[in-house]
């Protein structure tokens, strides 16, 4: 596809796994962990993306001031 072409914004991408399968949908589950090692989040999806951001944005200063 050259620079000049646009992409059509309706088109829908397809999820295929490794084995060839449609993946229909993904849903991050903390059941078997549960179900395993009794494991319970303690933090909200929404914190938990917060604070991923920020642990990322300080680990990118580390790297740029190392360069």
């Amino acid at each position: 596809m050259g620079m000049g072409n646009k992409i059509d914004p309706n088109i829908i991408p397809e999820y295929i796994d490794t084995n060839g399968d449609l993946i229909g949908r993904k849903v991050a589950s903390y059941e078997l962990a549960e179900k395993t090692f009794g494991y319970r989040p303690t933090v909200g999806v929404e914190e938990g993306i917060e604070r991923a951001i920020k642990w990322y944005r300080e680990e990118m200063k580390g790297i740029e001031n190392n360069e």
